[in-house]
């Protein structure tokens, strides 16, 4: 300060110093220098006197201004750091610097985690892992921040096996599976395995886990981790069980007589059915492994010409039959309860189909219990004395669980005004076979027994079934049930049947495994298809929304065989079907059928715009299924790149359009199916064109 103050006569001067506020500044001199140093922030005015030996003085004064101390700087150590198993913690440290770079003690420090999925982080810098990914932790004091950049890449530290052991039968499967978990016992989700079998001879293994047992012995499958379960592999011990003996078929011995007949005879000549009679000694030698062998005698009596064969004959537990005789000939057998079933398939002169009975022989001029004999009118049919009370159309809906539904069509109604009630024996029908001779009251109770009732659209009557037995007309839907309750009502009310609507109805039973009532659905959903299930399936592009309001669910689906694959739309609707013609039935089932129009929104190599949907009543769900040819072709424009293809579907209310995904998913899909059924690899056409035909069994549930 010894410039800011001077004396005219040159006297020396001494110098003091005062600080008006000790509590923000305090002041110290030294001869001339003058110090002040900040004690807490805020102002203060400090001034300096000047005095000379005579007393005569001078003072200045100034202002000083304290700061706080502000963060300046902020240091987050580690500033990188890899976390390879989730729940593993890392602690993080943040060192705080004022202005003038000077460590500030306690100053606050918020932590935050960039993503929140990927770890976490606590008010003290505790980082914590939660699942792969990268992450920016950041340490923010004030207005400055530093952070830190946190992966975390989670590292297998075992590999299980499940089943870690299993026995199986030589050419039984089993699917292993293979979990990597990091060090904390996590799954790690990516991991990839190659599949390895200790020995090759006793049991094989593909490259998704599937092992086959081929010999008998033991094995070790072992799963070696790669990728991010590099370095570890579990192991399951496989023990291979020799093939059973296949049981023996069933003892055929006994006498049987001929229920029925179809077929031709060695000369060609037509053998009807059933007015037939005929007996069949079968005598069984005891089997050797799968197979016996033994003795038939046959007589066969038809309106054309007699047959009577004996030889020998060979059955297998897989169903097969052989027989050397005059008729020699290879085919089928089944047995249920005391009947036979005989299917001869070749040659060709001789196919037939006879089905035996053990026991009794049927009396002459019966069939099924009934008697077949041509339709008598011994009175005049009067209508009203086979009335039935109004009403009956609620007794029957309340047999079907309060249901208005028509058995004829599987359709199903929302009042009882919209069906009426159907003699499924007609009124007239029952009169000419032996009603015509019932005393008043039986009319009556035949006219209402629930049995003989079913419902039916009003405009059923109109010409389609009228008076008209089986042999005039024959529903399109549940033609078992129908055949089937026909000869059940007739043998409890001992009505007839004549020749025509007993051959028309032997014709429809002899195909029939059941004769219940089919029950199509009234409302469906689509069960969830996951890859490797036992059904095979696996969804290429499910599709959730319900067709623009119409209550349909739908999806496309492959499915795959060692030697077969097919690519299948199914979807399902309440009450609704596609419409289109109906074929002609399969097996006494029918099939209702539809061509459906299909766009692309990518040229596909080849031309595909049509497709074909059929329903089944045994699959109770609407199955789109394409044959080779235009499976090929779909599934070309399918895997297109960024392709989506249009389908039209023709419901009764109107038409709705489903837009299915295709492109690079759909082609890695497919070409996973493909290779997990075939064992194959290559590309998705190289894949198809091993395969040489086309399932016949369509697996799509409700």
């Amino acid at each position: 300060i010894s410039a800011s103050f001077s004396d005219p006569d040159g006297d020396a001067l001494s110098h003091a110093a005062a600080t008006s506020n000790a509590a923000v500044a305090t002041v110290a001199l030294s001869g001339t220098d003058l110090s002040v140093t900040g004690v807490g922030s805020g102002a203060a005015a400090v001034t300096v006197t000047a005095s000379d030996p005579g007393g005569l003085s001078a003072s200045q004064s100034f202002a000083v201004e304290v700061a706080a101390p502000a963060p300046t700087i902020v240091t987050v150590t580690p500033n990188t750091a890899m976390l390879t198993a989730i729940d593993q913690t890392v602690r993080l440290s943040a060192d705080v610097h004022d202005q003038l770079g000077r460590p500030i003690a306690g100053a606050a420090v918020v932590w935050s985690s960039g993503d929140t999925n990927v770890a976490s982080v606590d008010t003290s810098g505790l980082v914590t892992a939660l699942a792969n990914g990268n992450a920016t932790v950041t340490a923010r004091a004030g207005d400055v921040s530093d952070s830190a950049s946190i992966v975390v890449s989670q590292t297998a530290a075992m590999v299980e096996v499940t089943p870690s052991t299993h026995t199986l039968a030589t050419g039984d499967t089993v699917r292993l599976v293979a979990t990597a978990t990091d060090a904390n016992g996590h799954v790690v989700a990516d991991a990839a395995f190659g599949w390895t079998s200790s020995d090759t001879a006793v049991a094989s293994v593909d490259s998704l886990g599937l092992v086959r047992g081929l010999a008998e012995g033991t094995a070790t499958i072992t799963a070696a981790g790669d990728g991010s379960a590099a370095g570890v592999e579990g192991m399951a011990e496989i023990t291979v069980l020799p093939p059973p003996p296949p049981p023996p078929p069933p003892d055929l011995t006994g006498t049987y007589f001929l229920e029925s007949l179809v077929g031709t005879s060695t000369s060609g000549t037509l053998l009807t059915r059933p007015t037939v009679s005929g007996t069949l000694e079968l005598t069984q030698e005891a089997p050797t492994g799968d197979a016996a062998t033994g003795s038939y005698e046959v007589d066969i009596t038809t309106p054309a010409l007699t047959i009577a064969d004996e030889g020998t004959f060979t059955v297998r537990t897989d169903g097969s039959w052989r027989q050397t005789g005059q008729v020699s000939g290879e085919g089928m057998y089944a047995t249920s309860g005391d009947t036979l079933t005989l299917a001869i398939t070749e040659p060709e002169t001789a196919v037939s189909t006879t089905v035996w009975v053990m026991g009794t022989a049927p009396v002459p001029g019966t069939w099924r219990g009934l008697v077949v004999a041509p339709e008598v009118r011994c009175s005049d049919y009067d209508p009203e004395q086979y009335r039935h009370p109004a009403g009956l159309e609620d007794a029957v809906a309340a047999e079907l669980g309060d249901r208005f539904y028509e058995a004829y069509t599987g359709v199903y109604y929302d009042h009882p005004r919209d069906v009426q009630v159907d003699h499924i024996v007609a009124k007239r029908e029952a009169h000419d076979s032996g009603g015509c001779a019932w005393a008043p009251s039986l009319r009556r109770a035949f006219a209402r027994d629930l049995e003989n009732l079913a419902l039916a659209s009003p405009r059923l009557d109109l010409g389609l079934k009228a008076g008209n037995d089986a042999a005039e007309w024959m529903p399109d839907f549940n033609r078992c049930w129908f055949a089937g309750t026909i000869v059940a009502v007739r043998l409890k009310y001992a009505l007839t049947v004549d020749e025509a609507e007993r051959d028309a109805l032997e014709a429809v039973l002899a195909n029939c495994d059941s004769t219940e009532m089919i029950l199509t659905a009234e409302s469906w959903t689509i069960e969830a298809i996951t890859l490797g299930d036992e059904s095979g399936w696996q969804a290429v592009s499910p599709h959730e929304a319900d067709l623009d309001g119409l209550g349909v669910a739908s999806h496309m689906a492959a499915f795959c065989t060692p030697t077969s694959a097919s690519v299948d739309f199914a979807f399902v609707a309440g009450g609704a079907r596609l419409t289109g013609s109906i074929e002609d039935y399969e097996s006494g089932r029918l099939r209702y059928t539809s061509r459906v129009n299909i766009e692309w929104s990518t040229p596909p190599p080849r031309t595909l715009d049509l497709i074909t949907a059929h329903q089944d009543p045994r699959w109770e769900t609407w199955t789109a299924r394409l044959g080779r040819t235009p499976r090929d072709a779909f599934i070309d424009g399918l895997i297109q790149d960024r392709q989506r293809v249009f389908v039209t579907w023709r419901l009764d209310e109107s038409d709705a359009t489903v837009a299915y995904e295709g492109g690079t998913g759909a082609r890695e899909t497919i070409r996973d199916i493909l290779q997990r059924c075939t064992g194959g690899d290559g590309d998705v056409a190289t894949l198809l064109s091993g395969l040489a035909r086309d399932p016949t069994a369509i697996r799509a549930r409700p």
